[in-house]
């Protein structure tokens, strides 16, 4: 009587070494590019945020027909911070436009307290956000909206100009610094590319 011969599948170890190999080849290939997109999703969530919290400010000194102001803070209670906004910033009613969150005064006269809106809290170790002059330390907007302060602030992942993002707070509104030349630079309003992550 004939036996019949079941034929074993599987594969060899070597099949699977071989593919193992070709896997990790290709993940050590990928890994820059993952690490890439993860700084740059990182600048644009800070670049947001921040473009978030100058809207709300303007829509809320509206709303409240007074001014508000959005200034850079540590703590998030008051405006001031040692580094750059990196470190958080608020928005508060800045009902005496002095720039700074007033406490209560039993007066005469009697002055109510600023009102915190919001705050944000700092952001990775990696990023600078930094502004110029006369936005180092806040934005204030009128009750018309309009910005008291005018300039722009830039988000670097560590002090690179490449993958940059930019908001640019003119009198009538804060936007985005486009890039128009596609050299991954944000430019000015005069069209030239920024040239430090620190103004």
């Amino acid at each position: 009587m004939a036996r019949l011969r079941r034929r074993v599948r599987g594969v060899t170890l070597i099949e699977v070494m071989v593919v193992v190999g070709i896997v990790a080849i290709l993940a050590m290939m990928a890994a820059p590019n993952f690490r890439a997109m993860i700084e740059r999703n990182q600048i644009n969530s800070a670049a947001n945020e921040l473009m978030m919290g100058l809207q709300l400010a303007r829509s809320e000194a509206i709303r409240l027909n007074s001014t508000v102001t959005l200034c850079r803070s540590a703590n998030g209670t008051a405006c001031g911070s040692p580094a750059g906004w990196e470190s958080g910033w608020i928005v508060f009613h800045d009902r005496n436009g002095d720039g700074s969150v007033t406490p209560a005064q039993a007066g005469p006269p009697a002055v109510a307290a600023d009102a915190v809106l919001r705050t944000w809290g700092a952001l990775g170790p990696r990023l600078t956000l930094r502004g110029s002059a006369d936005v180092a330390q806040r934005v204030s907007f009128n009750a018309r909206g309009q910005a008291r302060d005018t300039g722009h602030l830039i988000v670097c992942n560590n002090n690179q100009l490449e993958q940059a993002r930019a908001i640019i707070v003119t009198l009538s509104r804060p936007r985005l610094a486009t890039d128009s030349n596609a050299d991954r630079i944000p430019e000015n309003d005069a069209g030239a590319n920024f040239t430090t992550c620190t103004p």
